[in-house]
């Protein structure tokens, strides 16, 4: 069976999705029932065959590593057993809008590959019971940002976002930590829909379960934290906006 999608090449290099079967005919995909399944997309994918016909395939998608493509791939082998983990085309992956088969990634996949993707292998595994949220950016274009780097497989930086506020962020409520000089306390703000938003934020890390660790151990003082992919500027900006332990609670 010939492939749609680039050969997988080195292991890190995502994303990934699996090419489950060969289609005869275009068929109707409906969005899976499974509770397991819902998060993934199913979608056609055309390739030109060697006698010059158009092959078609179904795929599922998309997997922060090979290794779990390769899982499900296993679990999948008793109703399709051809499956095969490929890395996901840029074509497949890049476009705002979902094509006509619905095989665009959307901004939940491409958190959802952020929030698995190391940049190290030696990392610690965050707690078990933790329950620390990768959340998605506000603004579409740091989303849009954030999908190319994924379709490039670009490193992504990452803050832990400690407050989230309609109303600006009183510093002197903020109680001070020892782990903020380590690190760049900043506040980063927006407009959505006409109405201003502001989140106080520690950066940065590399990945983010770098930045799951540290929220972890800042849960009991903010609890609503969380973890949030962030655009170079963001970083350039709390460079030049680091909040000063002496702004802060004492």
């Amino acid at each position: 069976m010939r492939q749609s999608s680039a050969p997988i090449g080195e292991p890190g290099t995502g994303p990934f999705m699996l090419t489950l079967c060969r289609l005869t005919a275009p068929v109707t995909i409906r969005p899976p029932q499974t509770p397991q399944l819902k998060s993934f997309t199913f979608f056609v994918s055309h390739s030109r065959e060697a006698d010059g016909s158009e092959g078609l395939h179904l795929n599922m998608g998309y997997f922060a590593t090979l290794a779990e493509a390769q899982k499900w791939g296993q679990m999948l082998r008793s109703s399709y057993p051809e499956a095969i983990a490929v890395r996901a085309p840029a074509a497949t992956i890049a476009s705002d809008e979902p094509p006509a088969d619905g095989g665009a990634m959307t901004d939940t996949q491409v958190i959802r590959v952020l929030e698995t993707r190391r940049a190290s292998s030696t990392q610690a595994a965050i707690p078990e019971g933790a329950s620390i949220s990768v959340v998605r950016p506000e603004d579409t274009s740091v989303r849009r940002i954030l999908k190319e780097a994924v379709i490039q497989n670009a490193p992504v930086s990452f803050a832990v976002q400690l407050r989230w506020s309609v109303q600006p962020i009183d510093l002197a409520l903020v109680p001070s930590m020892p782990i903020f000089r380590a690190y760049k306390l900043y506040v980063s703000n927006g407009n959505r829909e006409g109405r201003s938003w502001y989140c106080l934020r520690l950066g940065f890390f590399n990945d983010a379960i770098s930045a799951k660790q540290v929220a972890y151990h800042l849960r009991s003082s903010f609890t609503s934290v969380a973890v949030v992919p962030v655009t170079e500027a963001e970083c350039t900006y709390a460079e030049a906006n680091r909040i000063s332990a002496t702004a802060l609670a004492s």
